[in-house]
Formats: C-alpha cells, sequence, structure tokens
C-alpha cells in the first residue's frame, strides 16, 4: 500500500480521497488486497518515500516508508546490495534494469524477489528511483523423499554456495529448488518453470527436447547436454544445460541441471563459420559453399537440381573506368538483385570476379529457363538505376543422373558462353 509520509494527512493510503484515482476510500481498500507485486519510490539515500503493495506491504512487514531499503537485506547479501546501489546511482535518468535479490521479511524469512528499477531522478514527482517488486516462487513442497531428508537439504546448501545456475529436480520431473544464480538467469519464466517444468524456458523442438532429456533421465541414471536458446529473455540467449540424474544402482533420485550462458560463444562460433562459408565482398556463399549446397542437393534422392551461371557483360568497364572501389560497390547491389529473384529453397555464390552460381530447386528446364530470365531483367534493372551499361549473361544446366556438381556447373557455364556468342552474333547483325 502507499503509506503516508511524515506531516501528510491520513485520511486514505495516499493522504486524501484525490488520491484514489477516482475510486472511493473503501473501494481502493478491497482491490488493493488483490495485488501481488509492489511499486515503490526510493529517494538517492535508498530510502523508501512511497509504496503501493498489497495490504501487508511489500515484504509483508507493514511500515515501510521511511525505511531504508538496506534494512531488509541480509548481513551476507549486504555487499552485492550495495554493488546494485552503486549501479543505480552512477545510472542516468531513463536507466531501467532488473535484479533479483533476496529480502528480509516480517516472519523472519528471507525470500526472493525480482527487483526492477527505473532511474526518474529528472521526474520532479519523483525525483528518484521507481522500484518493483514481485516475489519470485518458493521453493516447491517436498513431497520427494530425497528433498525431504537431511541430504536433500545439504544438496540444496550445496546448489546455492555455487555461482552457476543450479536446479534441481525430484524423480518425478518436478523442479524443487533454484539457487540464486538460477532465479536470475529464469527469472522471467520461474513461475512457469516451476509449475510445467523446466522445458518452459524453450520453445518448440527444443522444449521438447528438453522434455525427452528429463524424462529419459528420470528412469535412468546419466548425463545428457542440450543447448537451447532461451525464450522470453528480450534478447537472444543461448544456453547449455548439463543434466545430470543422481541415483543408487537404476534408481533415480534427483536430476542436477546446471544452465551456461554460451550466448557470446555461439555468436563467435556462428561469425566463424559465416566467414568460412561466405564471400568477403557480396556476402554470397563463396565457391566452395555452393559446391558444397550443390553436393547435399543432389544427395538428396528425388530432389529436383539446376544450375544458373551468370558473367557481367559490360563489369570490367565499370572497374577500368570509375575503379575498384566502384567496381566492388557495384558487385553487391548486383548480388542484392540476384538474390532478390531467389526462392527460399534456392541458394546463389559468388563463383569468382564477377561471375555468380544459383543452385536451384526446379522441377523442369522450363522453369529453371524462367528464373534466368528474371534474374537477367533484375540485374539490368539494378544496373541501370545506378548508371552503367551492364547486362548479364546466363547458362542453365538442370541435374542428369550421375552428375557431379562440377558436371552441372560446367554445363551451365559451356551453355552461358553460347549465350554470350549467339548475343555478339545478333548485335553484330545490326
Amino acid at each position: 500500500m502507499i503509506e503516508p509520509q511524515a506531516g501528510e494527512p491520513t485520511d486514505g493510503p495516499l493522504g486524501s480521497g484525490e488520491a484514489y484515482g477516482g475510486l472511493s476510500p473503501g473501494l481502493f481498500e478491497r482491490l488493493r488486497g488483490e495485488l501481488s507485486e509492489s511499486v515503490a519510490v526510493v529517494d538517492a539515500e535508498g530510502r523508501v518515500r512511497s509504496l503501493l503493495g498489497p495490504p501487508s506491504g511489500a515484504v509483508g512487514i507493514g511500515q515501510v516508508v521511511g525505511r531504508h531499503i538496506f534494512e531488509y537485506c541480509a548481513p551476507d547479501d549486504l555487499p552485492r546490495a550495495l554493488e546494485l546501489a552503486v549501479e543505480a546511482l552512477g545510472s542516468s535518468p531513463g536507466w531501467e534494469t532488473t535484479w533479483n535479490v533476496p529480502l528480509r521479511c516480517g516472519d523472519g524469512t528471507v525470500r526472493a524477489f525480482e527487483i526492477r528499477v527505473a532511474n526518474h531522478q529528472d521526474d520532479p514527482e519523483i525525483d528518484g528511483f521507481i522500484l518493483r517488486l514481485r516475489e519470485l516462487p518458493r521453493r516447491a513442497e517436498a513431497t520427494n523423499p530425497l528433498f525431504a531428508s537431511e541430504l536433500g537439504r545439504e544438496l540444496e546448501s550445496l546448489a546455492g554456495a555455487m555461482p552457476l545456475p543450479i536446479l534441481l529436480i525430484g524423480s518425478d520431473g518436478r523442479l524443487y529448488y533454484a539457487n540464486d544464480a538460477a532465479r536470475e538467469m529464469c527469472a522471467a519464466q520461474l513461475d512457469e518453470v516451476f509449475a510445467s517444468g523446466i522445458g518452459a524456458l524453450a520453445d518448440g523442438e527444443e522444449r521438447r527436447q528438453i522434455e525427452e532429456a528429463v524424462e529419459a533421465l528420470r528412469h535412468q541414471p546419466g548425463e545428457r547436454s542440450l543447448i537451447f536458446r532461451q525464450r522470453a529473455t528480450g534478447e537472444l540467449r543461448v544456453v547449455e544445460a548439463q543434466i545430470s540424474g543422481l541415483g543408487k544402482g537404476e534408481r533415480v533420485l534427483a536430476l542436477v541441471v546446471t544452465l551456461v550462458d554460451i550466448t557470446a560463444r555461439h555468436l563467435t562460433e556462428s561469425e566463424l563459420r559465416r566467414r568460412a562459408i561466405s564471400d568477403p565482398l557480396t556476402g554470397l556463399l563463396n565457391r566452395s559453399e555452393i559446391e558444397e549446397s550443390l553436393c547435399r542437393r543432389l544427395a538428396t534422392p528425388g530432389r529436383p537440381v539446376g544450375v544458373c551461371y551468370i558473367d557481367l557483360d559490360g563489369f570490367k568497364l565499370v572497374n577500368d573506368t570509375h575503379g575498384h572501389e566502384v567496381g566492388d560497390e557495384f558487385l553487391v547491389a548486383i548480388a542484392d538483385a540476384i538474390s532478390g529473384e531467389l526462392s527460399p529453397a534456392d541458394e546463389v555464390g559468388r563463383f569468382g570476379g564477377d561471375e555468380f552460381v544459383i543452385a536451384a530447386e526446379v522441377e523442369e528446364a522450363g522453369a529453371l529457363e524462367a528464373l534466368a530470365g528474371r534474374v537477367a531483367a533484375a540485374v539490368a534493372r539494378r544496373a541501370s538505376a545506378l548508371g552503367f551499361a551492364v547486362t548479364a549473361s546466363i547458362g542453365t544446366s538442370v541435374h542428369l543422373p550421375g552428375d557431379t556438381p562440377r558436371d552441372l556447373i560446367r554445363r551451365a557455364d559451356r551453355a552461358m558462353y553460347e549465350e554470350k556468342r549467339l548475343r555478339r552474333i545478333a548485335a553484330d547483325a545490326l
């Protein structure tokens, strides 16, 4: 609830009837009992100036306004609380973040809270920070014998002391415990994880794989390692989960799940792979990768494969007249024009210089010729828009039984040179 500051009238939670937002005091009192979160205004010194929340207070301690937020931190948590306070005080107006911190409550318990902090020091009405507090799910009821035992408590204590996110799952597949690091990593999904299991961290096929791994390890001790994209994080996060089944003989007592954020490593590996398969100028596939694509296509029975071999006519004049920098920019534009004519099943690579190869999924030669015509028109339009008289000669080939990628490319290359020859003859005849 919002509690009055010293010297304010006390005829309502905000000190006056107008503060009820149009509600009667009686209705306001009834509705605030339905609140599950609390919103506090904290000044730059860390003292609570106003509070809106359930009747029992943000953390079940009654009078809150005027007290210092650090009063609710357990002694062991004060160093981290101070670090977070320094981070907030060093921020600029508009800054926001979310913290997961344990707080001491009026009943003597220490509970985990998600605190969303926003800097509103530029707002004269607030002149401080808005804190939104939401209590995170507590440890699930220990119906599993292991978690009701001293050994289970020791296991929780050990997991709680670890900096890695750790989840403990019973032999029934339910999540029983999440340490502070796991609560912080899974904050937005923690309610759902406690309710339906750790598969809730992912979506679609990845969720199914996690659930299948948990189900298998519930019945047979062992280990599984899975990589998935964590959903609802607001940004890309790639997580590696190591799931270990602890047991005696073939009896599984519990599952221990450790989570590692491998986003940076994943992005690095993805970038290295991208560089290995891409042409550095245009971003298209490079020569070896387009050949690999054709290999994969030809190895799939019943999959139609065709090739368009593209060579730019007049490009040498662009380089000679305007220089290689302009020539490079032109090639990038042409690569974009070609890509725009392809279907999702097609791929294009820069084969070298001003030559490109398309690996297309087509049923017949007529469809491949139609694709070649669209690409030639797109190249001519883009070149004309850039002020250059450049066109494309394109040869095509459809795969025959026993073809290798080089067979397809060689026939398309010959067809391209035949098209050039015929175009020169037609031009000379004019």
